[in-house]
């Protein structure tokens, strides 16, 4: 072991000089303990540039996700959603231009509808809903009547001469589509329904009893269609070529179809 001279502070010399191995305890008339020390009991080092370079810490870290970071990362992740999703539209106009995406639930008084909506109307007659444009014929709320548009009339009585059965309507056809005649005399009798008064005949039927019997003929078409019509503006007459009585019963409507 070297024998070591501690002179100022901060210098020690051996004897001999020279690389040698020593254990230091002094420093100065300061003495130490090996291991680690606190701030105030440590020699104090100097280091070069480099070696605190190295030591340095590294600058402040950016972009890290705080708290307020996130929530603007959720934000605009959200924007991204939605600007690729079909999203809800409200419309105020009664127009709908190009496709519109309908979903959900939806009940009987709030159907989607396509197209443009002028007007609705609420009909509680049937004169209402002949009134709207566009609408269904006019007509009557009688059973039989329904999609036609036509008012059924009714002659019934009876007779045993020529006379006019039902009067000339202005600019109207007199179109019949049910008839029925009877009779109960054994005398032959024809019975003829002409266009107008002794004009032509456009219905022949010959009727005749049995005795002690009732004899007839009965013939029904539905409306539009008819047995029989006259022209426009003309009477219908029922002509007897004998003067026997007859019962009848003739269903007609006027009209100014063609």
């Amino acid at each position: 072991m070297a024998g070591l001279t501690a002179g100022a502070l901060g210098t020690v010399s051996s004897s001999p000089s020279g690389t040698q191995d020593v254990n230091l305890l002094q420093v100065g008339s300061a003495s130490f303990s090996l291991g680690q020390q606190l701030a105030a009991s440590s020699i104090p080092v100097v280091l070069t540039a480099a070696q605190i370079t190295t030591l340095t810490p590294p600058a402040a870290i950016t972009g890290f996700a705080t708290s307020a970071k996130q929530d603007t990362l959720l934000t605009e992740l959200q924007l991204k959603a939605d600007l690729t999703e079909t999203q809800p539209v409200s419309l105020t106009s009664t127009t709908i231009t190009g496709s519109v995406a309908v979903t959900g639930t939806f009940w009987q008084a709030t159907q989607p509808v396509s197209g443009t909506i002028t007007t609705v109307t609420t009909v509680t007659t049937v004169s209402a809903v002949t009134a709207i444009t566009n609408a269904l014929p006019a007509g009557t709320n009688l059973i039989g009547n329904v999609g036609h548009g036509k008012t059924p009339k009714v002659k019934t009585g009876s007779a045993s001469a020529t006379f006019t059965i039902v009067a000339a309507v202005a600019s109207k056809k007199i179109k019949v589509y049910s008839l029925s005649l009877m009779t109960s005399s054994t005398t032959a009798v024809t019975v003829t329904f002409k266009d107008g008064a002794a004009g032509t005949a456009i219905g022949t039927y010959i009727l005749q009893a049995i005795t002690g019997t009732n004899f007839g003929i009965t013939e029904n078409l539905s409306i539009p269609s008819s047995l029989f019509e006259t022209s426009a503006a003309t009477l219908l007459e029922m002509a007897f070529s004998a003067a026997v009585t007859v019962v009848y019963n003739l269903r007609y409507w006027d009209s100014d179809d063609t």
